[in-house]
């Protein structure tokens, strides 16, 4: 591993350049690291599938990971553990890869894919302006006619620090409130912290946004002869419409999408570590909140869903809308904002996702990493203290599983 040890001691001295913003030293740094790891080493995925189940062994009570390399599905995926436990939540199922669970924030990944061909389909970018596809009943508070595509998909939209809710008329409150374009206070479980105004805040909400925006991207109420204004229910049209959409989207790769558990007897359960023999946490419908949550998929699902998203064209997504979401972290973690998703290996397109419960947990991740490697894990329960972030585990597995070429 002597070419390996040489890498990171280059990328460290990189990141040390950096820290002094000394960019013309890290770059040579962080560009000796790359020559010295694609000259000396070799990925070994069935290394790196190893690493994350020792990480993650003893430290979750149940979780499904899958590899896609080199555009492939690497083994049928894995898992361990229950989905559902005998004594908390019968009847007993075990984990899978092929098996949906709530993705929690991944969803917001989901959502990105099919929100752009939409754009696209309109003649529109990610800067152009919401305001026009909002419905037209809805109060435009200060500063929210120059809301863009792109505010939504970074978080820079304001929802956060109001703290946006996920439902139409929560929506419609959070577009018509005029503190949203104006405080500048990011509320978060850690006391808070200044976003500036408009700033990097994140808020579910500005995913949730997705549902109203594809109705009316759709063309929905000129071909129902009706607008959102007059609906008796358009919380109701315009889930259904996104649900739809989403499912037509999906389709072309044969993944099936729901916002609500597949069903109530089988659907994974999120549990406390360990959980002591209790009940867990069984996911609702959150059709109605769908976007940035909410979306069940299976772990094969997601590496299937990144390895057609980087590594085809005019599948997903064009050419040009995939230039949209990774050049501008659409739907991604920004380094901007997490700094560790860009190393000396280049750009991890990612997205992690957490959700919690007093009777239990959700985590995920899914990650396309700089080579033809795209993984999805999902976890159904509460992690060990000592266990690293999903997404981080992930990543440290990746960079300890080159060998020596030959």
């Amino acid at each position: 591993r002597g070419g390996f040890a040489k890498a990171r001691a280059r990328f460290d001295r990189g990141a040390a350049a950096l820290a002094r913003e000394d960019y013309v030293g890290a770059t040579n740094h962080f560009g000796g690291a790359l020559g010295l790891a694609s000259n000396s080493l070799v990925f070994d995925v069935a290394l790196f599938e190893e690493r994350v189940k020792n990480a993650l062994a003893d430290r979750v009570l149940g979780y499904a990971l899958s590899i896609a390399w080199q555009g492939q599905l690497y083994h049928g995926g894995a898992a361990i553990g229950p989905a559902r436990t005998v004594n908390g939540d019968p009847p007993a199922r075990l984990q899978s890869p092929a098996k949906e669970m709530h993705v929690v924030s991944v969803s917001k990944t989901l959502t990105t894919i099919v929100l752009l061909p939409l754009m696209e389909l309109n003649g529109l970018t990610p800067d152009s302006t919401i305001a026009p596809y909002l419905p037209g009943d809805w109060d435009l508070g200060a500063g929210a006619d120059d809301l863009t595509f792109r505010d939504l998909l970074t978080h820079r939209s304001g929802f956060g620090q109001i703290s946006a809710g996920n439902t139409y008329a929560a929506l419609r409150d959070a577009i018509g409130d005029d503190d949203r374009g104006s405080t500048s206070w990011c509320p978060n479980g850690n006391g808070g912290y200044n976003a500036g105004n408009m700033g990097f805040c994140y808020n579910n909400g500005n995913f949730a946004l997705a549902r109203v925006l594809t109705t009316r991207l759709l063309g929905i109420e000129e071909i129902l002869g009706v607008d959102l204004a007059e609906m008796e229910n358009p919380d109701v049209t315009t889930s259904a419409v996104f649900i739809a959409a989403s499912k037509y989207i999906y389709a072309n790769i044969g993944v099936g999408v729901n916002c609500r558990p597949e069903d109530d007897d089988g659907q994974t359960v999120q549990y406390n570590f360990p959980d002591g023999g209790a009940s867990g946490y069984a996911e609702p419908d959150r059709r109605m909140e769908c976007g940035g949550i909410g979306w069940h998929v299976s772990s094969n699902e997601l590496a299937g869903i990144l390895a057609y998203l980087r590594l085809t064209n005019d599948v997903l997504l064009s050419d040009t809308a995939r230039g949209w979401m990774e050049e501008g972290f659409l739907g991604y973690m920004d380094p901007g904002n997490y700094g560790w998703i860009r190393d000396a290996f280049g750009t991890y397109y990612m997205h992690g996702g957490d959700w919690f419960h007093g009777t239990g947990e959700a985590h995920a991740c899914a990650v396309a990493f700089p080579i033809r490697l795209q993984v999805g894990l999902v976890i159904n329960s509460a992690r060990r203290a000592d266990m690293d972030y999903q997404c981080d585990l992930l990543q440290k597995a990746f960079e300890d599983a080159w060998v020596e070429n030959g």
